[in-house]
């Protein structure tokens, strides 16, 4: 499925992401920012991280090694994924069908957390990169994308099923 980005999908993806690179401590901001976002919008997902529902989303939660670490991982991983795009697209996709089976069987992670997980990165990147360089076009080259991503790692499901 991400084997079908256009060019200018991707073009619009990566030098985005590069603005988002000049920004200081962009790894911890932006994945702090997402996870803020995403567990507002799903807070059932606390569970996936040893939280309780209900957790309180404070300062004092967002500063929790755990959180933070894994915000910063998610970053890092997303800006391996958007540097692999192009000619290795069949590369990431391989990837992120792992990912995504890893995910689900380790971890919990439901084919629901995605929406909302996209909805929270596409809000964060228009908040760091601002208007200038976060346009129109820009934002639905990222949604095609994360839905393409999003697709990979959700697939893992079924085709898992289909090989027993």
């Amino acid at each position: 499925m991400a084997s079908l980005l256009t060019y200018g999908n991707i073009s619009n993806v990566t030098e985005s992401w590069d603005h988002l690179l000049r920004i200081e401590d962009y790894e911890e901001k932006a994945g702090i920012l997402l996870f803020r976002k995403f567990f507002a919008y799903e807070p059932q997902a606390l569970k996936v991280f040893g939280f309780e529902a209900g957790t309180t989303l404070d300062d004092d939660f967002f500063k929790n090694p755990k959180v933070v670490t894994h915000a910063v991982q998610y970053t890092r991983m997303l800006g391996k994924a958007v540097n692999l795009l192009g000619p290795d697209i069949d590369v990431v996709n391989g990837i992120l069908h792992n990912l995504g089976q890893k995910h689900r069987t380790a971890y919990g992670v439901k084919a629901s957390f995605y929406s909302p997980m996209g909805k929270a990165l596409i809000e964060t990147l228009e908040e760091l990169i601002g208007p200038k360089h976060f346009t129109e076009a820009v934002k639905e080259s990222w949604v095609e994308c994360f839905q393409a991503m999003s697709y990979e790692m959700i697939q893992s499901e079924g085709s898992r099923r289909h090989s027993c």
